[in-house]
């Protein structure tokens, strides 16, 4: 079915590539002279765009890695170890921590000897005043050629080792970063697993409803035919089941669209082809909530990146604080050249004391801005650690709320079978012991049990996915089903 929506979008844009280039053509005919020379070169550029392959061309998202199959379902486990491998999100966070690393070593690069090569070469002639005649001639061309080889070391800088702490600071907080994005991205790959899993097993709820329906119908006819029911009991078994029939293509139309979101959470392009395995479980709600709260604290990686945020802010103030003082730089260079005519090498010693009396205010505004960078990300901080406690709290609370559900639709369906079983009986029996009514709003509960202890599986499953990533498990999530 999808072929063919897609075919049939293809050869719709290939006619509007078609009736523009007649357009073309028409116009080029009524055009002389130099305006047909325009209409040439418009008509061959539309012409190469649409033989050219980006106008075919789909998204086909980041390559998939060696070994994977989607032809076999996938499991959780699967899916959220191909999305660390190709969602764009976790990329994004990487060459973020590759830039935070190669700012650090450009600070670093002060503190080590510097070793340069440096040669050129350049010709000239000048004009000289002739004597006799008081006119002027030229001289002769003058070239010269130089080459050196320097060789320099910083030995001390006010605030340059501050700053490369600071810098160290900076690539240990993108490097969490890049671990809370991975945490991101399993839990919203999981959630989305747990939707389809939950979507799938709807479509089985309305796909047997849809046979209980058909079966009412089914044997209201025969007792209509029989002459033992009125033909007015056909007309509630005809809602039944055409409600059941709405319910099946909703149920199916959902399953579809989370199967796309999952698609899109572990970063498969929308053209790709999946399926996935296993089905919703019962999991155990895990230890103490007091203990998986101090697990947050504890791993949890925005913690451990707004503290790395602090060390960095910290090292920034401190070589703003030196700066706005008195300023000790201590370097020396060593050169050895070729200068046109002369080979040597000379060598210079610095030792350098500088004192900002009156910069207007700019070391002093330095300062107050580390200070308040610094101040901003410790509350930062502190209103992070009370979210996550709320986080974790939250979701402690919901999957032991979905936990004591599951028992109770499990009751629910139990019943509501045995409900079912005995107003079909009773109808069946005839005499006016049970109704057309009697039988619909049981089969109706019976759905809605089924509906209800499906819900109640996903949230729990849900529930436990969000709780792990709060507490910073993700490495458990993918133990689940």
């Amino acid at each position: 079915m999808r072929c063919s929506v897609n075919v049939r979008r293809m050869a719709l844009a290939a006619a509007e590539r078609t009736r523009g280039l007649r357009h073309l053509l028409a116009l080029s005919r009524g055009a002389s002279g130099a305006s047909c020379v325009a209409v040439a070169r418009l008509l061959m550029l539309s012409l190469a765009v649409w033989l050219s392959p980006g106008a075919w061309a789909q998204p086909t998202g980041s390559p998939l890695p060696p070994g994977t199959d989607l032809s076999k379902p996938l499991t959780l486990a699967d899916c959220i170890q191909l999305a660390l491998a190709i969602n764009p999100a976790v990329s994004i966070a990487g060459q973020s921590t590759r830039d935070a690393r190669a700012a650090a070593d450009q600070v670093r690069a002060a503190q080590l000897p510097n070793l340069l090569l440096y040669a050129d070469t350049s010709a000239s002639r000048g004009l000289r005043r002739s004597s006799s005649f008081g006119g002027s001639t030229t001289g002769a061309i003058q070239t010269e050629r130089n080459a050196d080889v320097v060789l320099s070391q910083t030995f001390y800088q006010s605030g340059l080792r501050e700053q490369i702490k600071a810098a160290r600071a900076n690539v240990q907080a993108s490097q969490f970063g890049e671990r809370d994005a991975q945490r991101r991205v399993v839990v919203d790959v999981a959630q989305n697993y747990y939707t389809v899993l939950a979507d799938r097993a709807l479509v089985e709820v309305a796909g047997r409803a849809l046979a209980t329906s058909e079966q009412h119908l089914e044997a209201a006819q025969y007792r209509i035919a029989s002459g033992l029911s009125p033909a007015a009991d056909r007309y509630p078994f005809e809602a039944e089941l055409a409600q059941a029939r709405l319910q099946v293509i909703s149920s199916e139309s959902d399953a579809r669209v989370a199967l796309a979101n999952l698609k899109q959470a572990i970063g498969l392009s929308a053209s790709t082809s999946m399926e996935v395995a296993d089905g919703l479980a019962r999991l155990a709600v895990p230890g103490v909530f007091d203990d998986l709260l101090q697990a947050a604290y504890r791993n949890r990686p925005e913690v451990h990146q707004l503290e790395a945020q602090i060390e960095a802010a910290r090292m920034t103030l401190r070589a703003a604080e030196i700066l706005h003082g008195p300023a000790l730089g201590a370097n020396a260079s060593l050169t050895y050249g070729s200068f046109t005519g002369l080979q040597g090498h000379e060598w210079t010693g610095l030792l350098a004391l500088s004192l900002p009396l009156f910069d207007g205010g700019l070391t002093k505004a330095r300062v107050d801005s580390a200070r308040a960078g610094l101040a901003s990300i410790q509350e930062t901080l502190l209103q992070t650690q009370i979210s996550i406690g709320s986080e974790v709290e939250r979701d402690y609370l919901q999957a032991v709320a979905a936990d004591a559900r599951i028992d109770a639709a499990e009751a629910a369906v139990r019943a509501a079978q045995v409900s079912l079983e005995a107003a079909e009986g009773k109808y069946a029996a005839g005499g006016g012991v049970g109704t057309v009514i009697d039988v619909t709003d049981a089969a109706l509960k019976l759905r809605q049990a089924e509906t209800d202890r499906v819900q109640a599986l996903y949230d729990l499953n849900s529930a436990l996915a969000a709780l792990r990533a709060a507490t910073g498990n993700t490495e458990l999530i993918a133990g689940g089903p």
